[in-house]
């Protein structure tokens, strides 16, 4: 109550557009990473929010030492992310577009589609997307779960974690 905020979104292209008085900004870019610039540009940022999850990119700090909080989607589309991963991969193991080509061409081409039982996944990274995707492969009936991570421990979405020099 009785704070007003100058909210203004922007694509990292549109950055020099920034009004000066902007204490708000939501950038829609995935590695966008000008903070340096939009600080420049708009002394006022107290908040930027990025819609995506990792931030590791970004220079934090020298945000923190601005004065500037950042939040981003963490957590939000990491279910239609991972329905998004099974559907790229069920692409390519039921040969659908193969199909699809095929269709269009006229042409038949006997294919024998693996079951998803049959199908093991290996997901390098066991953040909160990754372990969404091994979840929603674990769902589809996928075979053995695997996960690469920096530092393996067991998770309760995988069969094993495994580091990054066994990959």
């Amino acid at each position: 109550p009785g704070t007003e905020f100058k909210v203004q979104r922007l694509l990292p292209e549109d950055l020099r557009q920034v009004h000066p008085d902007t204490s708000v900004a939501f950038v829609r870019a995935g590695y966008w990473n000008d903070v340096e610039r939009l600080l420049e540009l708009a002394p006022a940022v107290s908040w930027v929010h990025v819609n995506m999850t990792g931030v590791d990119h970004l220079p934090v700090d020298r945000m923190e030492s601005a004065g500037v909080i950042l939040t981003t989607c963490r957590g939000v589309l990491d279910h239609a992310i991972a329905e998004f991963v099974l559907g790229s991969v069920l692409l390519w193991s039921k040969g659908l577009l193969r199909s699809a080509l095929d269709t269009r061409e006229r042409r038949t081409d006997y294919r024998e589609p693996k079951a998803n039982s049959e199908l093991n996944a290996l997901i390098i990274g066991t953040g909160n997307i990754g372990s969404e995707c091994a979840r929603v492969f674990r769902q589809a009936g996928f075979g053995r779960i695997v996960g690469i991570r920096r530092t393996p421990i067991p998770l309760p979405a995988f069969d094993e974690v495994a580091s990054v020099s066994e990959l």
